[in-house]
């Protein structure tokens, strides 16, 4: 996928996201894609599910979305907020296998 706008190549990417280790009781994630769609989140939450110890272990996945959250141009922002709620509809099904998120820049 390549913006029209600011010319930014999604596919060109090696990876989306980084896992930056445990940080007090959190797990600490970094998106490092402009473009945070349902397949960089899915890899996120399912690298999550790895780290529970048993089935079902609530853990706290914390998500630094500063590069989403401050795109390069108008039509990448927008293609986000697009792709929120899609998030949204995916994040309780790892909510119920106890991944408790949360997003901030």
């Amino acid at each position: 996928m390549k913006c029209e706008e600011c010319r930014y190549e999604h596919t060109k990417l090696e990876k989306y996201w980084e896992y930056n280790g445990e940080i007090d009781g959190e797990h600490s994630y970094t998106i490092l894609s402009n473009i945070y769609d349902i397949v960089v989140y899915e890899g996120i939450m399912n690298h999550a599910l790895t780290l529970q110890k048993k089935p079902f272990e609530e853990i706290e996945v914390y998500i630094d979305t500063w590069r989403i959250e401050c795109p390069s141009c108008q039509t990448c922002s927008l293609t986000n907020v697009r792709l929120m709620s899609e998030r949204h509809n995916k994040s309780n099904y790892y909510f119920k296998k106890g991944i408790r998120e949360y997003e901030s820049f």
